[in-house]
């Protein structure tokens, strides 16, 4: 229903100093008569309809204040996510207790006030009610009724009852290794049977990903992903697994010491065997550089996870003692495989008759907390917090840790002073 759009005037002032019984005295020079455009202007109309009220954290709040670009990203079927430039925010619709109104260029006291008495201190609060004619006291409350006032009208744009509520997340990267699972690479010999139309740049990885661009990049550094004749892959597993084992095998070959590693005469060795820019990426990704020798190190957590990854099969048991076996013998001397770095990709079990090892790989769980928990007691009885947290970091915040997941979510109990969690209810 439209309402008339009457505009108040001095008389209809008047009128409500006196109903509202308020000294005429206290009150600026400038009054502001609010008013709704039409009634539809109480949930917002066609033309605020896309605008929303979203709550600031304090970081969220200087990327605003420095001028940066706050995105909304998620496709159809995904759940909105906040990215700033650094990091990503699930969004809730909260509810207020009270309602916003929101009112362009509405004035608060002090600039209403002409007086000099009436200039904000710094660190003052807003008085409202301040008195802004001190110095000429009006004694006849209708003197102070003919006090010339200027009226400015402003129009509500729109009335919140509801706000966008962030809540700082982990990536969410799922759907990248999935696009990128489409065309492993695998050999330049196999590239003619990959679907082209599964081929992906960095660009549009990223208008496809639900995290922000630092966290983008640190992902597909994760994944360890390479730039490939300008789009984006990942190695299969096997193959990686092949390349690593001709370069650590080079090791021995020339006798080096694990921490005097060439890069030149390593990839020199290896270019007519595996393309140039592959051995250049992988090389890269696991070693590490002595500034002082220009020597290099392979990181020996990711040599013995490819190594494990490739005898692993997801689901099948292995005997524990042998499959380390198998994995040692496939590193080169001085370098020892830890059961340390097989958390994320098996469960390792030795209270059992046979102690035995099972791929469980974190990145083929499901996204749902809930779900993913009764997956991984299903896998295994009981966990130490150190094995279990590769799978639970993904549903981690800065206010909810590994810990605290595991506190709210599972019960503990103590054998022989290790603490252990088990599924709440069995």
């Amino acid at each position: 229903m439209e309402v008339d759009h009457y505009v108040r005037n001095s008389e209809d002032l008047k009128e409500v100093i006196a109903h509202a019984k308020l000294d005429a005295k206290n009150l600026t020079k400038i009054t502001q008569a609010i008013y709704f455009n039409n009634y539809h202007d109480l949930l917002g109309n066609d033309e605020t309809s896309d605008i929303k009220l979203l709550e600031l954290d304090h970081d969220l709040l200087k990327e605003v204040e420095a001028g940066s670009i706050l995105t909304f990203r998620g496709g159809l079927n995904d759940k909105v996510c906040l990215c700033s430039r650094n990091k990503t925010y699930e969004i809730r619709n909260a509810e207020q207790t009270n309602s916003m109104i929101v009112i362009p260029d509405l004035l608060n006291a002090e600039r209403t006030s002409d007086s000099p008495l009436k200039s904000p201190e710094k660190g003052s609060i807003n008085k409202s009610l301040d008195r802004s004619l001190e110095d000429d006291e009006v004694e006849n409350t209708q003197e102070a009724l003919n006090i010339p006032h200027e009226i400015q009208h402003k129009h509500i744009l729109k009335v919140f009852y509801n706000y966008l509520e962030p809540r700082q997340i982990q990536p969410q990267i799922k759907k990248i290794y999935e696009l990128l699972k489409l065309t492993c690479y695998n050999g330049p010999e196999n590239e003619d049977s990959i679907n082209k139309k599964h081929l992906f740049t960095k660009r549009q990885l990223f208008t496809a990903s639900q995290c922000s661009a630092a966290e983008f990049d640190a992902q597909l550094e994760k994944l360890r992903s390479i730039k490939i004749n300008e789009y984006i892959r990942i190695l299969d597993y096997a193959y990686e697994f092949r390349v690593i084992t001709l370069m650590t095998n080079m090791i021995n070959e020339n006798s080096w010491k694990l921490n005097e590693v060439d890069k030149t005469e390593t990839i020199s060795a290896l270019e007519d065997i595996v393309p140039v820019e592959i051995l250049q990426a992988v090389f890269n990704y696991y070693t590490i550089r002595d500034d002082e020798t220009g020597k290099y190190e392979y990181k020996e957590d990711m040599v013995c996870r490819i190594i494990a990854l490739n005898v692993l099969q997801e689901g099948l048991k292995f005997h524990i003692d042998e499959f380390l076996d198998v994995c040692q013998g496939g590193l080169p001397e001085g370098m020892k495989m830890d059961e340390s770095y097989l958390h994320g990709i098996g469960v390792i079990d030795r209270e059992s008759q046979i102690p035995s090892i099972k791929g469980l790989f974190e990145g083929n769980l499901p996204l749902n907390l809930q779900n993913r928990l009764t997956c991984l007691f299903k896998a295994k009885e009981k966990w130490t917090v150190q094995q279990i947290t590769p799978y639970l970091e993904l549903f981690t915040t800065p206010k909810m840790q590994v810990s605290t997941l595991l506190t709210k979510y599972t019960r503990s109990v103590s054998e022989n002073g290790i603490r252990y969690y088990q599924a709440k209810h069995k």
